[in-house]
């Protein structure tokens, strides 16, 4: 399903699509986005809500798609369902795609994401899919907070996968992951695997935590004869 209409808005945005609930049964869809690698796509969500009734990543940034959203207003996405063993992201970041959280100047503009599953194979809140690696995660800017009652990260990896890149230049951020995985970086192991990924924190205001894993860095486990997360880790400023 779509979420709403999508329309160009006005100028200080260059060729964005807003996306906003409307009416009363919005919030069970899903936001689906498949575009070429070589085109970017720029979003504004605003006041947008979406609690799908079945297990599918409220928010899918699939194959290579370049993604935009600029936040206004209040946003709330969270994933409440799983399938067998596995559960999706808040928002899915594919392996390959590439997902910026931004706010225009003079927005004052939030979301919220939240992964309440817990099962073996979880999702993050905002990354990977159950079973499936994650792509490149950057925030710019708005508030953002998200929240992994699952074994995925908060922002990152799926349970027993790697991110390509997390990445946070501006904005304000809560990460907290209250079962294994980390706040900011990968879930916890399945079966001891090796996860990998690249951390950079350049700007913004941070706060990240976990209550099994690490704040910043792995999910709890390990592979065997291998560190848990073999990966680049980078602070600034």
């Amino acid at each position: 399903g779509q979420v709403v209409t999508a329309r160009l808005i006005d100028q200080s945005y260059d060729k964005c699509y807003r996306i906003t609930s409307s009416g009363n049964n919005v919030e069970k869809y899903h936001l689906s986005v498949d575009i070429p690698a070589s085109r970017e796509l720029k979003l504004v969500l605003k006041n947008l809500t979406i609690t799908p009734a079945e297990a599918i990543a409220p928010i899918q940034i699939n194959g290579e798609s370049q993604v935009t959203t600029y936040l206004e207003g209040k946003n709330k996405i969270s994933i409440n369902i799983s399938e067998n063993s596995s559960s999706p992201a808040g928002i899915s970041v594919a392996k390959g795609a590439k997902l910026t959280i931004d706010n225009e100047l003079g927005q004052q503009g939030s979301i919220e994401v939240l992964n309440n599953t817990n099962v073996s194979r979880s999702g993050a809140a905002i990354g990977g899919n159950g079973e499936q690696d994650a792509g490149i995660i950057h925030i710019k800017g708005g508030t953002v907070s998200a929240t992994s009652a699952s074994k995925g990260a908060a922002i990152g990896a799926s349970v027993g996968k790697s991110v390509e890149e997390i990445r946070i230049s501006g904005g304000t951020v809560t990460a907290k992951s209250s079962s294994n995985g980390a706040g900011i970086g990968t879930g916890g192991a399945f079966r001891n695997e090796e996860r990998t990924g690249k951390i950079v924190i350049e700007g913004g205001t941070g706060n990240a935590s976990s209550e099994n894993g690490a704040g910043i860095g792995s999910g709890i486990g390990y592979a065997r004869s291998k560190p848990a997360i073999t990966a680049d880790i980078e602070i600034h400023g």
